[in-house]
């Protein structure tokens, strides 16, 4: 009886057990995920552990169900760009929260027509999520990378708005002295599968920006090829890397609208300290003292500095305060509507954007439409169109580009009676016509046909312009001479037809991809200009009103290239941890004779994923991801000029002193003669009035450049994937770099030669990391954010038996020479001044002091070091004192969580980096002779420096003295910019960006339709640390020249804005 009692009981437990095991079996997950932000996340694979072909997907409301099969009692839930979170199933529904995974190795990066997971990447590539530069207030995305991606350096030369911007990869390969011939200098950009090569674009005013056609807020991601195994694909246009910019597609759900618009102010610059009115006479009164008698009863000394009574001389005018506006606004907004609808698809955006300049007469406004629709018309056949549109309209200042306003040189002293004209034009309550429009456009059909389960084809036809038209008034007002009218026209139109094929195969644990493909390129160049000077009729300012002869000219340009390509490559993995990836591509181009036409572009990479191997497994908990991977290629570029190998001709008959009539801006006879005894001339000798011509011979040999890259790099993920490092080290060189520069024979009649003559050579090292400081578990979230690069250049060869190459005006040489980076400093080496007298060094041989071209050097006068040891200062004299080729550069930020506050901020920084102060330099240059101190305020505008020029004897300063005769400033000329107390560091730390954002709570807008409601503060371009503490913005820099002379400066802004989902 127990016995049968027992069994019972036995069987009692067991069947109770199998239906506990049933229960879990057959159970059901439910819930619902969204982001860390509370936003809705449709689209997310929910899928039972230990089960992946049991899964299911979040549906518009991001709600699943998922009814498990197996007994793991467990699900896994993952979405492309989070974090993989597993979660145990209990009886009530999943409240799920994804949180942002920066760098994941499941995100999909674009790889020249191709995508791959990072995971897979044998490259070398830095991206860059949309949302990490949504809703900052600048009118293009470039403008927004400075310091954001390891071996990508972007600086600026102008606080302009909209103003492009100068963005080198892996350092500088750029030997175009101040662009002189065209200036390819700059990445090619792929804008959603179609080329828009920037260094093909022109422009009617030199300074905008094509890039501000792009909505920043429609971005999706920016991925950058930096190595030749990524870049080669894309051949000869790849050899300044290569930027790929995806915009937003339609995401899977019901259909979403999403608003979001900020409006803020842009505060005035900070202001120089300037004397004016009696404290300016007082101020240069004091330093005249230091002239001889001599020179003081040589009557140079200006009326205006002596005769304090005269209406014309007693003024007390504030420049700085007329054309700076105390403060400026700054607003966007953003509509976009986006669905997929059975086999359509569509997102449509709009974007408003506009721009108070900070200075009177400056302003920018653009309209940026966007379309892109997706229809599946046939099984296997998909055709995207996509359509992106930009008109833009800009003013350049008071009187526009041709005003010649004035800049540190010839800043204007405050004794300047101002009629009442001038006065409501500076301080803009009078306006001229300055009317810059612009209007791009990208366009692309894509078809892409599913031929078998193993093959597509893909078929693009893209096409893009860039027009730009500008007129503008420059009126005597403003000008002193004549009424003058401006219109200038560019257009840039361009196609391109690309088709390929792509085959992949998996074979076990073998996996396979090939493609091949074809492509054809056409650029043009439309360059039209117009100008008419001596516009009599009031109210009249354009080209038209004036007769034809002298003072109404016009010249046009037409260009146009055109290139064929053929390009393969070939993916293969094994097992998903053994990487190989091959290409070629060959390019031919219509600039280069038939012998040069073709270049061949290979690379080859290969990659190892360590972590996955099972010896690994002992250290995985704290070394989650291990990959090492290596390449090498070559990429290429074309010179600037399109027509480098055909001799340039000219419509000039000029000679030394020559003018045909037309009276400048500066009120002087200019203009080159065209004709001789009524015969027009055409010579290949260009003189242009002077005494030597600007020649330059063309070379029949001109060739694609090439660009050998070796890459080693590695890919680590620590901690459960909360630590992301990614380093790489590479050596680039640049072959047969194009040469516009080359001194020419005299007996030759060039000024000139041209040809690929230069190597040069860039090796660096990048590193990068991202931290999820307190893991994925903790209620306050902090991700930080690093990257730095150093790179180091050098110039490997040299024609004329490596010989060094100056370029420029004596007193401002930049030089090449061989083991050196490019467009170093030659400069006069000076050790303060001479005190005295007594300290002026004789020459023991003749008994002389030491001269500075033949004129003695006397106290006060800068203390240079005579390198040749002849006693005599001259041009031999000048020594390498830098370059502005930065070492090293990068950026660093935050983004804070907790629950619905975030805060985050972004700095950058450039170290290493020489500058040259170019304000300094002019402001002193243009006060330099004493005839100038009436004229301009030359001391008065650095009157917190005045300490560090000498003006008595004894004195040991930086400076040499301000007050020199005539006689003496022409043959010393002690402020040239050829002086190395005119280098400067140019190192400095921004604080690029702030902002506070905070969600508002759902139950606050639910009711009403919306899915969320985000409101943010944001501060841009908050302050800078520096070590020129002299130079107003050492960002601000020619990229060639090195010289940091701002004209239009950058500003602060702060911003309000708001978020909407529907």
């Amino acid at each position: 009886m127990g016995k049968r009692i027992l069994f019972l009981t036995l069987c009692y437990l067991f069947s109770a057990l199998i239906g506990v095991a049933q229960a879990q079996t057959n159970g059901t997950a439910t819930g619902q995920v969204k982001d860390s932000e509370g936003k809705i996340l449709p689209g997310v694979t929910v899928a039972e552990k230990g089960m992946p072909g049991n899964g299911a997907v979040t549906d518009a409301n991001g709600d699943f169900k998922l009814k498990l099969k197996g007994t793991s009692n467990a699900i896994t839930i993952s979405l492309i760009g989070f974090r993989r979170q597993e979660l145990k199933v209990t009886d009530k529904p999943l409240t799920v929260v994804l949180q942002i995974e920066e760098n994941s190795l499941s995100d999909v990066v674009v790889v020249g027509y191709q995508k791959q997971n990072r995971r897979e990447v044998t490259a070398a590539i830095s991206s860059l999520n949309g949302k990490d530069i949504a809703n900052i207030p600048e009118a293009s995305f470039d403008q927004m990378l400075q310091g954001r991606l390891a071996g990508v350096s972007v600086l600026s030369s102008s606080g302009e708005l909209g103003a492009k911007t100068s963005i080198v990869i892996r350092g500088s390969a750029n030997i175009d002295f101040g662009n002189a011939n065209g200036g390819n200098t700059g990445p090619l950009y792929v804008i959603d599968g179609v080329i828009f090569d920037v260094n093909a674009i022109g422009s009617a005013y030199g300074n905008n920006n094509p890039l501000s056609l792009i909505n920043p807020n429609d971005i999706e991601s920016i991925d950058v090829l930096k190595d030749a195994s990524a870049a080669a694909i894309y051949g000869a246009r790849a050899g300044n890397g290569v930027i790929i910019v995806k915009t937003k597609s339609a995401k899977a759900g019901k259909p979403q609208v999403s608003i979001s618009a900020y409006a803020g102010m842009v505060t005035a610059p900070n202001f120089i300290k300037v004397s004016t009115g009696a404290a300016e006479r007082s101020l240069k009164l004091g330093l005249l003292q230091q002239l001889t008698y001599g020179d003081r009863q040589l009557g140079l000394i200006p009326l205006a500095i002596t005769d304090s009574l005269n209406s014309a001389f007693n003024n007390d005018v504030d420049w700085q305060g007329l054309l700076v506006r105390q403060q400026s606004y700054v607003n966007s907004q953003d509509v976009a509507l986006s669905a997929i609808t059975g086999t359509t698809s569509y997102r449509i955006s709009v974007n408003h954007y506009n721009e108070q300049g900070v200075l009177h007469g400056y302003g920018l406004e653009k309209f940026s439409p966007h379309l892109n629709l997706t229809i599946k018309p046939l099984k296997g056949m998909e055709i995207t169109a996509d359509l992106l549109m930009s008109s833009q309209r800009q003013s350049h200042g008071v009187g526009g580009a041709g005003a010649y306003l004035f800049n540190a040189y010839n800043f204007p002293s405050s004794f300047a009676p101002l009629t009442p004209t001038q006065y409501d034009v500076y301080t803009g309550k009078k306006s001229y016509y300055d009317d810059d429009r612009a209007f791009s456009i990208v366009g692309s059909l894509n078809l892409k046909q599913q031929i078998t389960t193993d093959l597509v084809f893909n078929s693009t036809y893209g096409s893009t312009n860039y027009t730009n038209k500008y007129g503008y008034f420059s009126p005597l007002e403003l000008n002193g001479v004549q009424n003058t009218a401006y219109d200038i026209y560019t257009s840039n139109p361009s196609w391109s037809f690309e088709n390929f094929l792509q085959y992949s195969k998996q074979v076990g644990k073998h996996r396979f991809i090939l493609a091949a493909g074809a492509a054809l390129y056409s650029y043009e160049n439309y360059y039209n200009y117009a100008s008419a000077a001596g516009i009599t009729v009031s109210g009249i300012s354009t080209v038209q009103t004036v007769p034809a002869g002298t003072n109404l000219n016009a010249s046009t340009y037409y260009g146009r290239k055109t290139t064929e390509s053929y390009y393969a490559r070939f993916n293969y993995d094994y097992a998903g941890k053994y990487l190989l990836t091959a290409s070629i591509r060959r390019d031919a181009s219509s600039i280069y004779s038939s012998e040069y036409r073709w270049a061949t572009f290979p690379a080859v990479a290969a990659g190892w994923i360590a972590s996955d191997e099972s010896f690994f497994e002992p250290v995985k908990k704290v070394v989650n991801f291990f990959k090492i991977r290596a390449s090498y290629g070559i990429t290429g570029k074309d010179p600037g000029q399109w027509y480098s190998k055909y001799q340039s001709l000219s419509n000039d008959a000029s000679y030394f002193g020559g003018t045909n009539g037309t009276i400048n801006n500066y009120g002087v006879l200019s203009g080159n003669a065209s004709t001789y005894n009524g015969t027009s001339v055409v010579s290949p000798f260009s003189y242009y009035n002077n005494f030597y011509n600007f020649g330059t011979k063309a070379s029949s040999t001109v060739r694609w450049e090439k660009d050998p890259q070796l890459d080693f790099g590695a890919d680590v993920e620590l901690f459960n994937s909360r630590v992301n490092l990614t380093v790489d080290w590479y050596r680039k060189d640049s072959k047969d770099v194009f040469f516009y520069n080359v001194p020419a024979q005299a007996t030759s009649g060039y000024q000139y030669l041209s040809g690929n003559y230069v190597d040069l050579r860039n090796q660096g090292l990048e590193f990068s990391t991202n931290i999820n400081v307190l893991g994925a578990r903790s209620a306050f979230q902090w991700n930080f954010n690093f990257n730095i690069s150093f790179n180091k250049n050098l110039v490997t060869k040299l024609p004329n038996n490596n010989r060094d190459f100056l370029f420029d005006a004596p007193y401002f040489y930049k030089t090449l020479t061989l083991g050196k980076p490019i467009f170093s400093y030659r400069v006069f080496h000076s050790n303060g001044v001479y005190a005295t007298d007594a300290e002026v060094p004789y020459d023991p041989i003749t008994g002389n002091k030491m001269t500075a071209n033949g004129v003695p050097l006397t106290a006060g006068d800068p203390r240079y070091v005579d390198v040749n040891g002849d006693y005599n200062i001259n041009n031999d004299d000048k020594y390498d004192a830098g370059n502005p080729n930065p070492k090293y550069t990068g950026g660093f930020g935050s983004n804070f969580r907790y629950k619905r506050v975030t805060l985050s901020f972004f700095s950058s920084y450039v170290f290493g980096r020489k500058i040259l102060n170019g304000a300094l330099s002019d402001a002193l240059n243009g006060s330099k002779y004493i005839g100038s101190y009436g004229i301009n305020a030359g001391v008065a505008t650095y009157v917190n420096s005045l300490n560090q020029f000498w003006q008595s004897p004894g004195q040991q300063t930086k400076y040499a003295k301000l007050i020199y005769s005539n006689a003496e400033a022409n043959v010393k000329d002690p402020w040239n910019i050829g002086n190395d107390y005119f280098v400067e560091d140019g190192s400095f730390v921004k604080l690029k960006n702030v902002t506070l954002g905070y969600d508002l709570p759902e139950k606050w807008y639910k009711s009403i339709g919306l899915t969320r409601f985000n409101v943010y503060v944001m501060g841009d371009n908050l302050a800078m640390w520096k070590k020129a503490k002299d130079i107003a913005d050492p960002e601000l820099v020619d990229p060639t020249t090195g010289s940091s002379n701002t004209v239009y400066p950058t500003a602060a802004k702060f911003t309000l804005g708001v978020n909407i989902g529907l």
